[in-house]
């Protein structure tokens, strides 16, 4: 249920439920005298005078849903009897087949069950048949939730008809769906018939249907309450209406109700924390108020002080607690999550498991809602066609029906397909899912120890064994063929189709392209030397990682054992048995301690194979890892260089923090060396680089990675989409925290700023602002380059007045024209500001483009105008920042290797709007990091890293004149507002170029606040055109982003586990 305020009132949120979903209706209240009827003077005993036999009240709002409902009402009058009617419309006009008596006895709320079979359209009441007097003192249709009406009319055909008195009331409804079925008539119109023949019997307690207090918590009982306006009344509407909800189960909130099952206790003292998690499985278990059969939304809002929480419900109706009944819930930090389920059968019990770690945690929100089943339809259609990439050329309204034919045609029920799909949309969001339980959904944990040992590393790693080895290579293999050194195929492909003159010539030159790459020569097994540098790490870790040597797959491997010095006599006799137990072992010993550069070194020396692998002494390596390197060995065109996603493994023995990694990233290398660990070297180049320099120890593999690849082609730089190493998590370790070892910052400092002396002189680096990360200044030409900024708009001088003035006097860099694309304002005031500005400063310039609003067409055509070599795109609801902002993009565009340059761009709220564009999410592109806090990391610190993305966002973006005209600028036909500024970058990845986003660039953005939403038809017929022609042009690579990992989410924007 959107709209839902944490902190909001019981009484608002409840009364805005019941009128949105009209759960309850109160005819009085919004019905108009139709005829026949007059009102009476307040004050008196009577309401309404009833002037002939017919009056009659209309209603045309606030109607009834179809489905069952229980009439009530309370009459009273100045007749001896009188004869109530309600008559329903559902299109056909009011008639007597479509009407309803009301046996009103006096003194009492007379109740009445009803079926509404249609949609209506108007609702007539009928109080009297005679001229005289009446008030009405209680009137009210309550929607039941189907089990409860069932159950309702089983009660009373069973209890007061003749003819069900020896029948089981569970068996009911099932033999009036064998008599219809016999009949070839709905089994409702046998039970409405059946009831109405015990609601003309004399008894008058059958007709009122009066709810005992005795039915306590029994499912969906109706709460005998009285109409709030009654004189003397004390009941408030927020009161019946939270009595009403808690006894139908319309709404629970399972925190009133549950108790702790295990691993969890109450803070009394705590601020910020409700509970503790006392291990690694704490549970809540509700057993009453749960909620019914029936479609729900969950919602949840959870704080808590881990990285990341896995928050999961457990379902019991009748069989226990399984996998298979249990929903994961992704949260989202700072906001409500909310999740759509449908009970299938009345629930038992309800489990909570709130994390999977000790730790501290408060449930901000947390309730499940009932939905009408046509609003919960109308969410699932619209998340499908929203989301999931099979419904996108599928309108809303065609979903359902969809869904229903392919189940016709696969034996099986509309909502298993549906919720399938449903949750295909949810399942590589994993913010809220652990990593322990992403691994053992995968099959990549320790399945062989069981129980909560799962996701314990272990030497067998059971789990990888226990899948198809084939399976999971083919698995990786795409990534391994689309996502190997794209750029420099993709430059030989862009000059291949440049000199090509006709489609016959693309064609060739495309089959050129992929015959160089040749088939994957599968008999290729080279020797991989393991460099194991050894001083004094706790035995037991050690003993881990020579194991882990051992337990490899790929059996041709040398192990280059350097014992630095070590002084511990059970590490020295640990080594010596190693060395005896396999010839493949190999060691020396270092009598004094040269420290790991030159132990590096002594073990290269002893290397024999073809490539050399990087181990620590307390790290370990996955049992495939080896197999996975010489797979892509095999499948790459002799590669020097190639790396593999990692993970950690904290003290306790578990798997944590995957670091998922892009594929080469030149500027992500120089910010950071996020390659780290597992790297496989060319033993032959790096002997030729001269090995590990000493003086750069704790960077001297990020050293090494800088020459190797400063030395090699991209395309000859691979990465292995699969963790393939767990790095330690020890006391004093870069992988328990980044600032352990200062020492590795300015050595990775000098590490960078060597490499950048070599290729690029002129340019600087310095600290980052995080531990071990680094920021690279690019130098400026001179001259400086004139750079164009162009602004469309149109009207709304409250957004461009403030973006263009601070522009102009929050911008450092001089050389600059804005050229503003006035798209026919009309607006005087937006007018009389756009004289002023023209006339009042001479690096503005005012252009008129008079036709309909195109993103793109009015962005080529400010490019035609503009006098700059440099071009800016950027959207007339920006502010910068900071006063560098453009000189540090400029800094960037100027790189002869360099395409699109992207900002970083907040919402006003500081929370990020863009951070680079990640390709696939959602079918196309999103925003990484969307809606992060401007002062978070991000993934892996990414948030404060320049770095290559495949695009960036045109609400401020910088190009180079010359490389705009050469790919063709905007796509104005076929892209007129949205994905423009994605097909450019990928068009500019295309001919060879990269694309960069800066973190030190930053600006607000009221995103989309001129130029509006996609709310009417042909707005969103444009949209989905947009997104078609994105998918058939760039289809496999929206789907293999370079700059992204395939085992994070394609749904959100968050970096979280696929």
């Amino acid at each position: 249920m959107e709209g839902v305020n944490r902190g909001g009132g019981t009484r608002s949120w409840m009364k805005g439920l019941l009128d949105v979903c009209h759960l309850v209706v109160q005819p009085h209240r919004y019905w108009q005298p139709h005829h026949g009827l007059r009102q009476q003077a307040s004050g008196g005993d009577w309401e309404w005078e009833s002037l002939d036999e017919d009056p009659q009240f209309l209603l045309c709002r606030h109607l009834p849903l179809p489905g069952w409902h229980m009439v009530e009402l309370d009459l009273e009058h100045d007749q001896h009897s009188v004869a109530v009617r309600l008559y329903f419309d559902t299109g056909d006009g009011f008639s007597e087949d479509q009407s309803l008596a009301l046996e009103h006895r006096s003194g009492g709320v007379t109740r009445r069950l009803i079926h509404v079979d249609g949609r209506l359209k108007r609702l007539r009441f009928d109080p009297m048949e005679s001229p005289g007097h009446f008030a009405i003192r209680h009137f009210r249709i309550v929607w039941l939730t189907p089990w409860f009406a069932r159950d309702l009319l089983s009660q009373q055909l069973v209890r007061w008809h003749p003819r069900w008195r020896e029948v089981d009331p569970h068996h009911v409804v099932k033999l009036l769906k064998r008599r219809g079925r016999r009949d070839g008539c709905h089994w409702r119109v046998l039970a409405v018939a059946e009831y109405a023949e015990i609601i003309r019997q004399e008894d008058e307690q059958v007709p009122r249907l009066v709810v005992s207090s005795s039915s306590g918590d029994r499912p969906g009982s109706i709460p005998p309450v009285g109409n709030p306006r009654v004189e003397g009344s004390v009941v408030e509407e927020g009161a019946w209406a939270q009595r009403l909800l808690e006894s139908v189960r319309l709404v629970v909130q399972p925190q009133r109700h549950w108790s702790p099952l295990r691993g969890v206790a109450k803070l009394y003292d705590e601020v910020d924390w409700e509970w503790e998690s006392l291990d690694e499985d704490p549970q809540f278990l509700l057993c009453r108020h749960l909620p019914l059969p029936g479609w729900h939304m969950v919602e949840l809002d959870l704080d808590h002080d881990q990285h990341s929480v896995a928050v999961r419900l457990y379902f019991d109706t009748g069989e226990g607690f399984s996998e298979s009944e249990s929903l994961t819930l992704p949260l989202k930090g700072g906001r409500i999550t909310k999740r759509l389920i449908y009970v299938k059968r009345r629930l038992r019990r309800l489990r909570f498991d709130p994390m999977e770690s000790p730790g501290y945690f408060a449930i901000r929100h947390f309730r499940v809602v009932w939905l009408s089943p046509w609003f919960a339809h109308d969410r699932l259609s619209q998340r499908l066609v929203n989301m999931h990439h099979r419904w996108r050329d599928v309108s809303k309204q065609e979903v359902l029906g969809v869904l229903r034919h392919r189940a016709l045609q696969d034996g099986t029920c509309w909502r298993n397909l549906a919720l399938s799909d449903y949750e295909e949309t949810f399942e590589r969001f994993c913010s809220g899912r652990s990593y322990v339980q992403w691994l053992r959904e995968r099959g990549w944990d320790d399945s062989s120890n069981g129980g909560d040992k799962n996701s314990r590393v272990s030497t067998l790693e059971g789990g990888w064994r226990s899948r198809d080895r084939r399976a999971e290579l083919d698995e990786i293999r795409g990534g391994l063929d689309g996502w190997r050194g794209k750029d420099e195929r993709r430059r030989r492909l862009a000059l291949q189709r440049r000199s090509a003159a006709v489609n016959d010539g693309i064609e060739s030159a495309e089959a050129g392209v992929i015959a160089e790459v040749g088939a994957p020569r599968m008999d290729f097994k080279p020797v991989v030397s393991i460099l194991l540098p050894v001083h004094d790490p706790a035995p037991e870790h050690l003993q881990e990682c020579l194991e882990s040597v051992l337990c490899q797959e790929y059996d041709r491997w040398q192990l280059c054992i350097v014992d630095d010095a070590s002084r511990d006599p059970e590490i020295i006799d640990m080594l010596e048995r190693f060395e005896a137990c396999d010839p493949r072992v190999q060691r020396r010993r270092h009598e004094r301690n040269g420290h790991i550069c030159e132990a590096s070194n002594t073990a290269l020396g002893m290397a024999s194979g073809a490539y050399i692998a990087l181990l620590d002494h307390d790290d370990l390596l996955s049992p495939c890892a080896l197999s996975y390197v010489v797979e892509a060995l095999n499948r790459s065109p002799r590669p020097v260089l190639v790396y593999s996603d990692e993970d950690k493994v904290d003290q306790r023995g578990v798997r944590c923090e995957p670091h998922f990694k892009p594929c080469f990233n030149p500027d992500l290398l120089l910010a950071q060396n996020y390659m780290a660990h597992l790297s496989v070297f060319d033993t032959a180049l790096v002997r030729q680089l001269g090995g590990f320099r000493k003086g750069l120890e704790g960077s001297q593999d990020h050293d090494l990675a800088l020459r190797v690849c400063a030395h090699t082609e991209p395309d000859r730089i691979v990465h292995i989409p699969r963790i393939l190493y767990h790095w330690r998590v020890s006391p004093g370790s870069t992988a328990m925290t980044s600032n352990a070892k200062d020492y590795t910052s300015r050595a990775g400092l000098r590490a960078v700023a060597d490499h950048l002396a070599r290729s690029s002189p002129g340019a600087t680096v310095e600290l980052g602002r995080l531990p071990n990360t680094y920021r690279v200044r690019w130098p400026l030409p001179d001259p400086l380059p004139l750079v164009s900024l162009m602004i469309p708009t149109r009207d709304r001088v409250d957004l461009l007045a403030p973006c263009v003035d601070a522009i102009l006097s929050r911008t450092r860099y001089s050389r600059l024209e804005v050229l503003i694309l006035d798209n026919g304002t009309r607006c005087e005031e937006t007018l009389a500001y756009l004289a002023e500005i023209g006339k009042g400063d001479s690096r503005v310039r005012i252009l008129a483009w008079n036709h309909r609003f195109n993103y793109s067409g009015i962005n080529n055509f400010g490019a035609y105008h503009a006098r700059g070599d440099v071009l800016g795109l950027v959207n007339n609801d920006i502010e910068p920042i900071n006063e560098e902002w453009l000189e540090e993009m400029v800094r960037h565009v100027v790189r002869p290797d360099i395409g699109c340059v992207g900002a970083k761009l907040y919402y006003p709220n500081d929370t990020i709007q863009h951070a680079g564009v990640v390709l696939g999410i959602g079918g196309v592109a999103g925003h990484a990091h969307k809606y992060f806090s401007r002062h978070a990391n991000g993934y892996f610190s990414r948030l404060a890293l320049a770095q290559n993305y495949s695009a960036v966002t045109g609400a401020c973006l910088l190009i180079r004149k010359a490389l705009y005209r050469q790919v063709g600028g905007l796509n104005a036909r076929d892209l007129p507002i949205a994905f423009n500024d994605v097909d450019l970058c990928l068009k500019v990845r295309e001919a060879g170029y990269r694309n960069v986003w800066t973190p030190d660039a930053e600006l607000y953005h009221h995103e989309s606040e001129s130029r509006g939403a996609d709310d009417n038809a042909s707005k969103r017929a444009r949209a989905i055109g947009e997104v078609l022609y994105m998918r058939h042009t760039w289809g496999e690579q929206l789907d293999r982003d370079p700059a992204y990992n395939p085992n994070l989410t394609l749904v959100h924007e968050d970096f979280s586990l696929r």
